[in-house]
């Protein structure tokens, strides 16, 4: 496999739409309640150019033989200071998708490692994300990284 991974551009909107559809329709499989199917452009032109233009945000896409086949989303967040909780500044992983037929061959470890790099360049030593219980995939790579279950949101539907 000859992966490369790089930060996105304007022009990968197109490619990448393909992949947010890809993720939005895994979720909406499993959890129609919560999720519903996507019309139109899956996201708007402006969106993309928000997370380039942003600072505190970052897009990184893994691309095989010039194929988008993956990307990684994230942002700076702070916490500000609140009762009993302590001030903090930290990176969260907005959204990870690797197309099904790349899945299993390192794609989302390359696109994690490359996040927890620009990470680190910002000098933020602390990462979080949020990933659905029926994702089993996604949850065996984040925990073959070192992530682990700080909290658990918990529901129920009722009849």
């Amino acid at each position: 496999m000859s992966l490369v991974v790089r930060s996105a551009l304007q022009q990968d909107y197109a490619d990448l739409c393909t992949l947010f559809a890809e993720g939005d329709r895994v979720h909406y499989e499993a959890l129609p309640q919560v999720f519903q199917p996507r019309t139109g452009p899956v996201r708007p032109p402006e969106f993309l150019a928000e997370i380039l233009s942003n600072l505190d945000a970052a897009l990184f896409v893994a691309e095989e033989h010039g194929r988008l086949i993956g990307f990684i989303r994230s942002s700076v967040r702070t916490v500000p200071p609140q009762p009993g909780i302590i001030s903090r500044r930290f990176l969260f992983i907005e959204e990870l998708a690797v197309t099904p037929s790349s899945r299993r061959q390192g794609v989302g470890q390359a696109l994690i490692e490359r996040v927890e790099r620009w990470a680190s360049e910002k000098e933020i030593t602390e990462l979080e994300l949020h990933v659905w219980e029926f994702n089993t995939e996604a949850r065996a790579l984040y925990e073959k990284l070192g992530y682990g279950t700080r909290r658990r949101t918990m529901g129920k539907q009722l009849p």
